[in-house]
This record gives C-alpha cells, sequence and structure tokens, in this order.
C-alpha cells in the first residue's frame, strides 16, 4: 500500500512540473510574438516613413520640374503670369525664400577687374519634408537629401555654346509659404548686364576672363553643372558653399605695331637697318602654343602629307609633315580657300626660293620648331601682307637664322628671337609686322602695315568665350 501511495504523489508532483513548464513556455513563446511584432511595427513604420518621403521627393521633383517651365515662360516673356496647383501633406512645405544663393560676374585679367553683375540674389522656391530639399534656382533645380551634398535634377539657365555665353537669369521672390496654389507673375522688366553701352561693355570679349561665382546652399550640383557642361576652369570651396568658374576669352593680336618685343629690350636694328612704324616693348602677349599644337593634333588624319618638301601648286586645304620642311619654289592658290601649312618640326626658306599666294585666301603656316630665312628668298614678295601669317609654339627659340629674306606678311613668335641681317637686293626685308621675344633686325627693314582686315585670336579651342549676353529676369512666385 505504501508503494502504491508514493507513486501516486510522484506522479502528482510531476503533473504539477509540467503544467508549470508548459505555462512558462507559452508566456516565453508569446513574450518572443509580441516582442517580434513590436520590432517590425516600429522598423517597419521608419521603412514606410522613409518610402513615402522619397515617394513625396520624387513627387516634388516633378512638380518643381514643371514650376521651372512654367517660370520659365513668364520670365522670358511668352507670357504673362502662369497659374499652378500641386498637392501636399501636412509634413510638407512649399516655400520661397528671396535671400537664397548669390551670384557675382566679373572680368578679371591683366588689367583691373571689371564687375559685369555685382552680388546679386538668386532666390528659390524650395520643397521640404524631412531632410529632403528640392529647389528650383537660377533656372534649374537641385535636391539635397541632408548632409553637404546635393545634385542637379535640371539644369539652369546658363547657355554656354559656341564660344557664347547666354544667362537670361530668372531671380525668384514672393511668398514666405505656397499652401498648394501658386501664381507666377513678372516682376518688373528685364536688365541687361552685358552688352550694356553706358558701361562700355561691348562683343567680342578680348583677351579676358569671364569669372561667374555661385554661392548657394546647392553648391555641389552648381559645381557639376559647371564641370560638365561649360569645360570652365572650376574653383570649388564647400566650406563657404561657393563655386567658380572661369571662361577664358581669347586674346586678339593685331599687329598694331610693326616690331613688337615680349620681353624687356627694344627691337635692335644697325646702322643701315630701320623700323618704319611704331614699335613696343615687353607687351602682354599670350602663347600661339594652343593653336599649333591643336592643327597638329587634327593631322595627319584630314591632312595631305607633303613629305619635307612644299614645292609645286598648292589650292586649299591643310598640309602636314613631321619631318624638316625644305621650301622649294611654290604657288599657293587659295581661289578655292584658305591654306594652312603645319610644320612638327622645322621649317626652313633657303637660297632664292619664291613663294606666291594667289587668289583672295589666307595662308597660315603652324610651326613647331625652328624657322630658318638663310639665304635670300622671296616670300609673298609684291603681295598682300594680310594673306601670310606665321605663328610659331612658344618653346621655339629662333626664328631668322640671320638670313636677307623679303617676307611680306605677319610673324607671331612671342617666345623666340628673331634676327636677320637685312640688306641684300630688297629695300623692305619684312612688310608687315613682328611680334617675338626680342628682335634683331641687323641692317635690314621691317616696314609696318597695318591690318585692315586681320584679327588672329589666340587660344586653345576650348574654353573659350568671344560673346556674352547676360541679363536678370525677375518673378514673383505667390500663394494663390
Amino acid at each position: 500500500m505504501r508503494g502504491n501511495d508514493h507513486e501516486t504523489v510522484s506522479d502528482a508532483h510531476s503533473g504539477r512540473v509540467r503544467a508549470q513548464s508548459e505555462t512558462l513556455g507559452f508566456i516565453l513563446l508569446f513574450s518572443i510574438v509580441i516582442l517580434g511584432a513590436a520590432t517590425v511595427l516600429v522598423f517597419g513604420a521608419v521603412a514606410v516613413s522613409d518610402s513615402q518621403q522619397s515617394l513625396s521627393g520624387d513627387r516634388a521633383e516633378k512638380v518643381m520640374t514643371q514650376m521651372d517651365s512654367e517660370i520659365s515662360m513668364v520670365a522670358l516673356g511668352r507670357t504673362n503670369s502662369q497659374e499652378m496647383q500641386f498637392e501636399r501633406s501636412d509634413r510638407e512645405q512649399f516655400s520661397v525664400d528671396g535671400d537664397a544663393g548669390t551670384i557675382n560676374i566679373t572680368t578679371v585679367g591683366s588689367g583691373p577687374d571689371t564687375v559685369i553683375m555685382p552680388d546679386t540674389k538668386l532666390g528659390a522656391v524650395v520643397f521640404e519634408r524631412g531632410e529632403t530639399k528640392i529647389a528650383y534656382q537660377g533656372g534649374g533645380v537641385w535636391r539635397s537629401d541632408g548632409g553637404p551634398g546635393s545634385s542637379m535634377i535640371s539644369p539652369p539657365e546658363f547657355n554656354y555654346r559656341d564660344q557664347t555665353l547666354t544667362l537670361p537669369l530668372v531671380t525668384i521672390s514672393g511668398d514666405k509659404s505656397l499652401s498648394g496654389d501658386a501664381v507666377i507673375r513678372k516682376d518688373g522688366p528685364s536688365q541687361s548686364y552685358f552688352p550694356n553701352a553706358t558701361k562700355s561693355l561691348s562683343n567680342p570679349l578680348e583677351d579676358e576672363i569671364v569669372q561667374v561665382t555661385i554661392e548657394s546652399e546647392y553648391h555641389l550640383g552648381w559645381k557639376t553643372y559647371f564641370n560638365e557642361r561649360t569645360e570652365g576652369d572650376v574653383t570649388y570651396t564647400p566650406s563657404q558653399n561657393r563655386v567658380t568658374v572661369n571662361l577664358t576669352a581669347p586674346a586678339v593680336e593685331e599687329f598694331e605695331h610693326g616690331a613688337a618685343t615680349t620681353g624687356p629690350n627694344p627691337p635692335q636694328s644697325k646702322n643701315n637697318g630701320e623700323i618704319i612704324g611704331s614699335t613696343r616693348t615687353n607687351i602682354q602677349s599670350a602663347s600661339v602654343s594652343p593653336n599649333v599644337e591643336d592643327q597638329i593634333s587634327n593631322c595627319p588624319s584630314g591632312c595631305t602629307d607633303i613629305d619635307g618638301t612644299l614645292s609645286g601648286t598648292k589650292t586649299a586645304g591643310t598640309y602636314f609633315t613631321d619631318e624638316e620642311l625644305e621650301v622649294e619654289d611654290t604657288v599657293l592658290d587659295t581661289s578655292d580657300g584658305d591654306i594652312r601649312v603645319v610644320v612638327d618640326d622645322e621649317l626652313s626658306f633657303s637660297g632664292s626660293t619664291e613663294l606666291d599666294i594667289t587668289g583672295d585666301g589666307r595662308v597660315k603656316f603652324y610651326v613647331n620648331d625652328t624657322v630658318d630665312f638663310s639665304g635670300t628668298p622671296d616670300i609673298n614678295t609684291g603681295g598682300d601682307p594680310e594673306q601670310l601669317l606665321m605663328l610659331v609654339h612658344s618653346s621655339v627659340d629662333e626664328v631668322g637664322n640671320n638670313g636677307s629674306p623679303q617676307f611680306t606678311g605677319y610673324i607671331y613668335a612671342p617666345n623666340s628671337n628673331f634676327n636677320i641681317n637685312g640688306g641684300g637686293s630688297v629695300d623692305e626685308n619684312i612688310v608687315g609686322g613682328v611680334v617675338a621675344e626680342e628682335i634683331d633686325v641687323g641692317n635690314g627693314v621691317i616696314n609696318h602695315v597695318p591690318p585692315d582686315d586681320l584679327e588672329l585670336r589666340l587660344g586653345a579651342p576650348t574654353n573659350v568665350l568671344t560673346f556674352l549676353h547676360i541679363s536678370t529676369n525677375p518673378v514673383t512666385v505667390t500663394a494663390d
């Protein structure tokens, strides 16, 4: 009996233990489920919020892109006003900040700086939700998702093409808050900054750098635009929200003097030598090297190879050699167009060589090494000096080699020493003009002929600005 009683008590105790374990297991499982659900709710809510913010930002991009179009129509005079409707939630805000961002445009160079456009407020229409900002500013749409970065959604009204900058700048003012409807109106007449007859600012530009400086919360987006679209020299200062682009106007040489030196020494001549016309010393003169290098890089593809000798009759086109070029008796016929002779080595006129130019076109020599005028060659003798240009790379030391040529044309070698013996059987060795670092005509004569229709535009083919058109077009954006 006792044995059976013991078994009965033990079984009861075991049942109570199992019941307690099942209860604890259920509570533990229930807690895990609750905790998991809470985690899903918390992180799910964050994900939903992030997703909603992203969708909201994408929708705002479309609104701002549409606003860009509507504002441009009003600013550029295609219509007097435009109305817009857009939806926004309680967490979203559309506003106008008339003080957002500035632009300054100045020409800088060897002379005093000239302010074309002083610091001018750009203004902005801004969408905000959380850390996301999407703004219309300066004719472009920009996005920032927190932090220092920003990106360009659509480009500004900053058109730089074919050496021309056209900037019909749109400035924004208006109501601080926009509820969901907006009216866009012109806020006064457009103002032209360039050209500007009152300030003697006119096209084409000559030997100037046009510097455009933007200070904006969306500076990184502006930097990206300048880097990708202008080919200008960009300086970026993120600590000041500033980006600057330099657009270079080509230097222009008009051969205003018979002999002009880029070094400190004036042009020299001996007893029987003479320079007829004005001379200049220590002039500021741009390198022609980019022009020479550009011509060389375009050849031999598309150019006619002349294998180290120029002779016979040549017609319109570009002729190239990467060997020393010896010029023999040659006729350059420009009746059908201009002629270029590109020499990626030395160029030599020797003996009694004759080079004649016929037709109404122009001949240009692009030379990447020494130019030798030994002997008494006749080069365009009796012709029009405006038809012949000799352009010499800045790495070249010598042009002339003490010969006694007759050269009718213009020589531009701003980093070279030009020297001839002069005299001989001709009265005037150079008819036209010379620009070089140093000039010594010996017993020769330079007769300056001021060109009527010749402007040598210097500089690389990119990052060159010739024509400028800048204006401001004020617009207000107000709640309907």
